[in-house]
């Protein structure tokens, strides 16, 4: 998994998301420099940083928009059981869901089946047409 370190990469600030040298220039995702794994969990939270900050941008008003580095990962860690790995650029553990429903520390059946039966539907349907909901954190 690639960190977007090195050449190929647009090269922005990791929170912003905006161009080091070229202000009216964004990325996110794939393309952009920023330190995260590249997962659709990171770029989820990263296109409504983006979005702001480009309305922001327009309208000559500083930048408000962060994105602290937030990515989750799923692994494999047996048959049909995983873990669900999300962070941020500290490294410190960000739940994807609340921890009294399932605890990330631990493996699990339930990430299994979430990841293998419910996220492909809004993935594909939802996120990708730019309709899924925004929950800042």
């Amino acid at each position: 998994m690639s960190t977007g370190e090195g050449p190929g990469y647009v090269d922005v600030d990791k929170h912003t998301m905006q161009h080091v040298r070229h202000p009216n220039v964004f990325s996110l995702g794939d393309a952009g420099s920023a330190s995260n794994p590249k997962t659709g969990a990171a770029i989820r939270k990263q296109a409504p940083v983006v979005a702001e900050d480009v309305d922001s941008y327009l309208k000559n008003e500083q930048l408000g928009g962060m994105y602290h580095g937030y990515a989750s990962c799923p692994l494999v860690v047996s048959d049909k059981k995983m873990l669900l790995a999300a962070f941020d650029y500290s490294l410190e553990m960000t739940p994807t869901f609340p921890t009294w429903l399932m605890d990330p520390s631990n493996q699990h059946r339930r990430y299994w089946h979430l990841t293998r039966y419910r996220l492909p539907f809004p993935y594909w349907n939802l996120m990708l047409e730019g309709i899924a909901r925004h929950r800042r954190r």
